[in-house]
């Protein structure tokens, strides 16, 4: 007989409860990891890291060439947005660690005749993760190498036990952050439609996401689910 869980994103959670003390918990759910509404909120943000890799390139000044894609420096930054600029390189650098590493893990061929530019590698990256989103959820726990900087301004490295729903929430915080970043907060549209689970009118979408999500519930779908479902209630 399984247990019951409680969603990892904790408090975060799309589906949060309140305990009788007011505390909000994540919802409980029979599989240990991420409730669905997280899970594929997650899915929708890991599809949009290339876009997001490029638009803080774009962000930081950088140009592409037509020919390989590579990012090149532009000569004439703007004073005034250093920081932005460097923190949107910075950005766009944890990204393409971050799905080479979970990448490699779902998808080991992904590392055979490997591009030379880093658009390229990005991409190639992000495909391979979204080919393999549920094998990437399931993961076992597995030792990672997290980079921090010490006092020192040195990087130092340490050993942490990740599984699949660490991988998603960190893949998904990387999307959030770039949002912020590029200014995409509050880019939600709120639809006519009624929600499919809970059936109040407060159906949200976002441009930078290919989802539909409840503001009540928590219920998400990807858009073409959605519009599959849509069509067929209206043809029914």
């Amino acid at each position: 007989m399984s247990h019951p869980h409680e969603c990892r994103n904790g408090h975060h959670c799309r589906q949060a409860t309140r305990t009788d003390d007011g505390e909000k918990v994540g919802a409980i759910i029979e599989r240990a990891g991420l409730c669905p509404p997280c899970e594929r909120h997650a899915f929708a943000a890991i599809q949009q890291l290339a876009d997001d890799w490029i638009a803080l390139n774009r962000a930081a000044g950088n140009v592409f060439s037509r020919l390989d894609s590579s990012p090149r420096v532009n000569q004439t930054p703007d004073r005034h947005k250093v920081p932005v600029r460097l923190e949107a390189l910075d950005l766009a650098t944890v990204i393409d660690q971050e799905v080479g590493r979970w990448a490699w893990r779902v998808a080991p061929h992904v590392k055979d005749a490997m591009p030379g530019n880093a658009q390229a590698r990005v991409a190639r990256h992000v495909t391979a993760l979204t080919r393999h989103l549920g094998t990437l959820a399931d993961l076992p726990a597995q030792s990672v190498g997290i980079p921090s900087v010490g006092d020192n301004g040195h990087v130092q490295w340490t050993r942490t036990p990740l599984d699949g729903a660490d991988a998603l929430m960190r893949l998904e915080r990387l999307h959030r952050a770039a949002n912020r970043l590029l200014g995409r907060t509050g880019a939600v549209t709120w639809l006519r439609e009624p929600c499919q689970d809970c059936g109040r009118r407060t159906l949200t979408s976002n441009p930078y996401e290919n989802l539909i999500s409840c503001a009540h519930c928590g219920h998400a779908w990807a858009a073409d689910e959605f519009d599959a479902l849509t069509n067929m209630e209206a043809a029914a």
